[in-house]
């Protein structure tokens, strides 16, 4: 890096530091949700075979939901469609299966 841009670098307000999507990690499922989800073995297989971005996707889903009420019901609804080796219906994703090596 040049001096301006390292001056630049080092001037950076924390507070404005990672504002952007891409620069915050993924959602993640909390705990109680894992734990529910990984009850059912079928059901997390299948959704862990799945693509880095329909997982990304699907837990957006679950954890973007303001009511616990409805945290839980999405987790349901993905699990659900795990069990049976579907995506989620209306997701604009659903990538096909990925191959085993």
């Amino acid at each position: 890096m040049r001096p301006r841009g390292l001056e630049a670098f080092r001037a950076r307000r924390e507070d404005r530091a990672r504002v952007y999507s891409y620069e915050q990690g993924g959602p993640k499922l909390g705990a109680a949700h894992v734990r529910r989800f990984k009850s059912r073995p079928k059901a997390w297989t299948f959704f862990r075979t799945r693509s880095d971005a329909y997982r990304r996707t699907a837990s957006w889903w679950v954890v973007s939901a303001k009511r616990e009420e409805t945290r839980d019901k999405r987790l349901g609804v993905l699990i659900a469609c795990s069990e049976r080796e579907e995506p989620i219906p209306g997701l604009p994703s659903a990538p096909e299966k990925r191959r085993s090596k």
